[in-house]
């Protein structure tokens, strides 16, 4: 799926996915079941990659920070 956003999208969308990357820290940590934090984790990690492909649109693999 291709999608073409301005320079201010892809930086609001940054900054939107920075918010939320905060907000699944802090539920990773007070979440109690090893399941739920596995969950949350793994929405953490799609999270940082999109954010990086939204940063850095022509690279084509991305890595993870």
């Amino acid at each position: 799926m291709d999608v073409s956003l301005t320079d201010q999208e892809a930086e609001l969308l940054v900054r939107l996915l920075d918010d939320r990357i905060s907000d699944l820290r802090e539920e990773i940590h007070h979440a109690e079941s090893h399941e739920v934090k596995q969950g949350l984790k793994l929405m953490e990690l799609d999270a940082r990659r999109l954010r990086v492909k939204l940063q850095y649109p022509v690279l084509e693999e991305v890595p993870v920070t």
